[in-house]
């Protein structure tokens, strides 16, 4: 099987909303979606997905690929929020994409939720106040 890498767009969508996958391959592909998790679980599959070669350009990192779309997935109203990984010719995934649910989050779950946030931004000012009282030690030190 030819090697494939691939990306999806857009990349956060509701429940039964379509996801376009980007891929470059030269061969035809097996596509394979994964709910993560603790317990993995297939949730679609395609086989025998024509995928032409493309290059990735000298400014991929700030453009992107801009490569056409291969495939478009239509995800399932019952599939359960979370990461999608998209595996290609059954290799390590090198795209994914996020369900969210069709419901807002009620009271209850901002506060699981909250504190997870509250945990990651809590982190980023450690972070700033790190690089802060570093480059004041570096200016007291000169």
């Amino acid at each position: 099987m030819a090697s494939a890498l691939g990306y999806c767009w857009p990349q956060s969508v509701v429940a039964g909303e379509p996801v376009v996958l980007h891929a470059s391959a030269g061969a035809s592909i097996d596509v394979e979606v994964v709910r993560d998790g603790a317990e993995p679980e297939v949730v679609h599959r395609e086989r025998d997905v024509e995928v032409d070669h493309h290059a990735i350009g000298a400014d991929a990192p700030e453009q992107g690929c801009r490569w056409p779309a291969a495939l478009t997935i239509a995800t399932d109203p019952t599939w359960r929020s979370g990461l999608y990984l998209v595996r290609l010719n059954n290799e390590l995934p090198t795209a994914w994409f996020v369900v969210r649910s069709p419901q807002p989050a009620s009271s209850n779950d901002e506060g699981r939720h909250g504190a997870a946030l509250r945990t990651l931004d809590m982190g980023h000012h450690a972070c700033a106040l790190s690089r802060r009282q570093r480059t004041r030690s570096g200016a007291a030190a000169g």
